[in-house]
């Protein structure tokens, strides 16, 4: 079920040509090659998480236009219709907030203290309509809003991320498909569960799942290095 990363899936790379200099002339070069494939795959699916509230303003765009237009306009209409429009673009501008923190490098910031609410909506926001296309009920359980934590906020988001897009392959199959997330408060650490509806993991496969490039996906479907990368960064 498991193994090193496929070899034959399709992959995206970007090359940089690094000259290799001596004494002010230019010997060679060297080439480095860089695995983008899973930054792809995440721009593809922000920009449908994009689209799909876009549309949404161009519908009630249009919904309002035509009431103008056929002098069938109310207040509570248009009030209506522009409320929607206004929760709308601020869902846009959470993703794109998101989207911002997510994708700068973070490693070297220092850990600063953090709302986890903001942490996990932000998380959750991002992957909010890949969830609803496969049919997964995203759950957060109820806790104090201003609960905060010290943290790198990119990185613990990209935790959260990485477990529930595992969750969300490993109920593929499952009939409910629901992802559970809990934050417990406890006297001297705060503990954030991601719990799923699938089928659970082996028991003959427990002591692999953190091992780099071990996975039980199909063929083109996983790296490997989902797991093992979040504890790295959880450590």
């Amino acid at each position: 079920m498991g193994g090193v990363g496929p070899l034959n899936e399709h992959r995206n790379y970007t090359q940089r040509l690094n000259p290799i200099v001596k004494d002010g002339v230019v010997s060679g070069a060297v080439v480095v090659e860089s695995d983008v494939t899973d930054q792809v795959k995440l721009a593809g699916g922000i920009a449908h998480e994009i689209n799909t509230p876009l549309n949404t303003i161009m519908f009630l765009a249009g919904s309002v236009k035509g009431m103008a237009e056929g002098d069938l306009a109310s207040g509570p209409d248009v009030r209506k219709a522009a409320t929607k429009i206004e929760l709308t673009i601020e869902r846009i501008s959470k993703i794109i907030h998101g989207l911002k923190a997510f994708a700068r490098q973070s490693d070297g910031d220092p850990f600063a203290p953090t709302l986890v609410k903001e942490v996990i909506d932000g998380a959750l926001e991002l992957c909010r309509n890949r969830m609803q296309n496969a049919g997964v009920e995203l759950i957060t359980k109820p806790f104090d809003p201003a609960l905060s934590i010290d943290c790198r906020s990119t990185q613990l988001a990209q935790i959260i991320l990485n477990l529930c897009g595992n969750s969300a392959d490993a109920m593929e199959k499952s009939d409910v498909k629901q992802i559970e997330i809990e934050v417990v408060d406890r006297p001297d650490e705060i503990e954030i569960l991601v719990a799923d509806s699938g089928p659970g993991i082996p028991l003959e496969i427990q002591n692999n799942i953190m091992q780099p490039f071990f996975t039980t996906k199909q063929l083109g479907k996983g790296t490997g290095l989902g797991l093992s990368t979040s504890r790295g960064i959880a450590d």
